[in-house]
């Protein structure tokens, strides 16, 4: 095909990337800000929010050259139907504040089967609107974003190449989930496993799939027989990049990154502050801030674990932020993808504690770009390193820097997606002569 012609995309997400408050908008934002000078984005999605108006309105100011189709939702009546995420926080949160209690569970109580079945039906209203616009307007590509949206494959236009871009696998969270929990093991396998057989039922139905990480490619190439899949990792928005990180200083505070809203954040702040940040403040003094959206009866009842706990809210010079800081990651519930918090922290000189689930997917290696701590202990001495060995942690900061700028940046990430792009259409136009 003609490498010139403007590619018409449909991106079905279930956001807007404004403000640049998660992982998932920063990887929508890496691509469409970057790839608009090369094809026409549209991007339909639902709004539930007040603020929707105002957010449009910043995203028109960036990106005047793309649509933003957006279902209105607020004043729906039927509220059957609700947004995976919204049961998932619910169900995982009772069941973390329990674990981490000791309470007994009843086992005919354990699990809200809604867990593991995030393909409900959406409201009429949506796919009424979603189905015009496919009458409207011819797409060259529709890629749909999140788990939750995968049983659309069943109303896209068929002469359109169709592209699902896995974040993160849901029953993986699930998985994580199970380990901590006092699940009999058979159930939880059942469980996993139903869910891991419908969400490859149905990307199975697409014609490509894009992983974030190898690994995540590994696997769909073993267990799905129809879609290509392309690794294509998203990058450090270019404007958020230092140019040189500060190798010597002493840490001031410890960052913890991540919204309420997506359950494996909550299980790891909870872990975090229950086992691991109090021996750390006792030996060094130092606070610990909490970035992101997160309910007030939630601040109160983390800030009973750790009185000096301060929660920034969203902040807008993040990169500024993360100076003279250590990134800890300590999640353990986990589907895949890239941790954004982890290669933004990389990116502005902070070095990094996470865990293996934290650091699945980047290329990088424990005690070469950050430490991989995955017991309590081994988390409290990976942090004590950071603040008592001055030459660990210029070594980390510097080799995780130069990881981001030749792998992890916007651009080269981005022109790895144009080719990809350029390829399937090639491919798809081929097949359709032959």
């Amino acid at each position: 095909m003609n490498d010139n012609k403007r590619l018409k995309i449909l991106i079905i997400t279930d956001f807007l990337p404004y403000p640049i408050t998660s992982g998932g908008k920063i990887c929508l934002y890496n691509f469409v800000d970057y790839l608009r000078k090369y094809h026409d984005f549209t991007l339909f999605f639902p709004s539930n929010s007040n603020t929707i108006e105002f957010e449009k309105k910043k995203v028109n100011q960036m990106w005047g050259d793309v649509d933003l189709i957006n279902v209105d939702l607020r004043s729906r009546r039927n509220k059957s139907f609700r947004y995976f995420f919204t049961r998932l926080i619910r169900v995982v949160k009772r069941k973390i504040d329990i674990i981490n209690k000791n309470l007994n569970q009843d086992e005919n109580n354990a699990l809200n089967l809604d867990f593991s079945l995030p393909f409900a039906p959406k409201e009429k209203k949506y796919i009424t609107e979603l189905k015009s616009l496919f009458q409207a307007k011819n797409f060259d590509i529709i890629q749909i974003q999140l788990t939750q949206n995968l049983n659309l494959i069943n109303i896209l236009p068929e002469k359109s190449i169709k592209i699902f871009e896995q974040f993160e696998s849901q029953y993986d969270v699930f998985k994580g989930y199970a380990k901590y929990s006092n699940l009999p093991v058979d159930y939880s396998n059942y469980i996993t496993d139903n869910s891991e057989f419908l969400e490859n039922l149905y990307i199975n139905k697409f014609d490509a799939v894009f992983t974030l990480n190898e690994k995540d490619s590994n696997y769909f190439k073993l267990n799905l027989s129809n879609p290509k899949i392309f690794t294509s990792p998203f990058g450090v928005l270019n404007k958020d990049i230092i140019k040189t990180p500060k190798l010597i200083f002493t840490p001031k505070k410890i960052i913890f990154s991540g919204n309420e809203f997506h359950p494996p954040n909550y299980d790891a702040l909870m872990w975090y502050l229950s086992d691991i940040h109090l021996p750390i403040s006792r030996r060094h003094s130092i606070k610990l801030y909490v970035t992101g959206i997160w309910s007030e009866n939630t601040k109160k009842r983390f800030k009973k674990i750790v009185p000096g706990i301060t929660f920034e809210g969203y902040v807008s010079d993040y990169s500024e932020f993360l100076q003279d800081s250590i990134v800890v990651v300590p999640i353990r519930l986990g589907g895949g993808g890239l941790r954004t918090k982890i290669l933004y922290a990389m990116a502005n000189g902070a070095p990094v504690v996470t865990t293996s689930v934290g650091a699945f997917g980047i290329e990088g290696k424990h005690n070469e770009h950050f430490c991989i701590a995955d017991s309590k202990s081994d988390f409290i001495a990976a942090i004590d390193d950071f603040i008592m060995s001055p030459e660990k942690k210029k070594k980390i900061i510097s080799n995780a820097h130069s990881l981001i700028m030749d792998k992890y940046n916007q651009t080269h990430t981005s022109e790895v997606r144009q080719c990809q792009y350029l390829e399937l259409v090639s491919n798809h136009i081929i097949n359709k002569t032959n």
